[in-house]
């Protein structure tokens, strides 16, 4: 029954309607379109079979081969994939080292140095599979991804994404400036492969239910200049894209950031 076009999954299902809500559906019901693998209706079980679920659920009559019933097991259930707002993906090598260290010495040690290596495209296609591979098995269904300064190596990221089946935001992070020489852009360079990386991440798929989103990255303040800030800012508008980055991490960084833009009234507008 793999081929049918409907599944109904038979079981508990739990979801939470509204903030501080847990609704425990023990004997639920929901109904999958496997041609757009879309939820097409959730419901407590009744008398009515699958088919008839689905075919109050579509409007219109469906034939029972075209629905598959999985039922689950008592020690299984179903619930809303997790949402990750944060994750920066060529990090996973590293988890859990360096936690000694402030936040300038850990980049400076860690992170720097090994999200350069990422100028080889072909290690973003070995280590990406696997790490977004790690992260919806998490049951993470929505991520918010933050890439490295390489163009190609972010669109392996967003392809190995899309061929998965995630939906995600993913970032080319943005560094012009205070930044290490093996592990730094040029102004210009950093707006063009961001502009470049939009361009090939909506061009790769123009439907409008695109499974990835090119999301505005700079990494954060100490790291780009005011005029990458302003041409990344002017990107965003001109593309209608949402913005990700970093702010007040810890009080060396917010000292560093303050250093950066004497004049701003506070981090967050600087940004502004």
């Amino acid at each position: 029954m793999a081929s049918a076009q409907y599944a109904v999954f038979l079981g508990c299902i739990v979801d939470t309607p509204v903030m501080g809500q847990l609704r425990v559906r023990t004997n639920g019901a929901l109904g999958v379109d496997r041609s757009t693998g879309r939820i097409i209706g959730v419901a407590e079980q009744s008398e009515l079979s699958s088919a008839e679920l689905i075919s109050l659920w579509v409007g219109q009559t469906v034939g029972s081969e075209a629905v598959e019933s999985i039922s689950l097991t008592t020690d299984q259930f179903l619930m809303p994939g997790l949402i990750d707002t944060h994750t920066h993906a060529p990090q996973f090598a590293f988890l859990g080292i360096g936690h000694d260290l402030p936040l300038m010495d850990w980049l400076n040690k860690y992170t720097f140095k090994h999200e350069s290596e990422f100028k080889d495209a072909d290690l973003a296609r070995r280590f990406y599979k696997d790490v977004i591979a790690r992260v919806v098995r998490n049951g993470v269904t929505f991520a918010a991804y933050y890439g490295t300064i390489h163009l190609e190596s972010n669109r392996v990221l967003a392809q190995t994404i899309r061929q998965i089946g995630q939906r995600a935001y993913v970032g080319k992070v943005c560094m012009d400036a205070n930044s290490p020489s093996y592990y730094s852009e040029s102004t210009e360079d950093s707006l063009r492969d961001t502009e470049e990386f939009i361009r090939q991440v909506i061009g790769d798929d123009e439907t409008q239910q695109r499974l990835v989103t090119p999301i505005i990255t700079p990494r954060f303040v100490p790291t780009c200049s005011h005029e990458c800030l302003e041409g990344l800012g002017a990107l965003a508008e001109k593309y209608q894209l949402p913005v990700q980055s970093h702010l007040c991490e810890n009080p060396s960084e917010i000292e560093f950031a303050k250093s950066c833009f004497p004049d701003s009234p506070s981090y967050a507008h600087i940004y502004h």
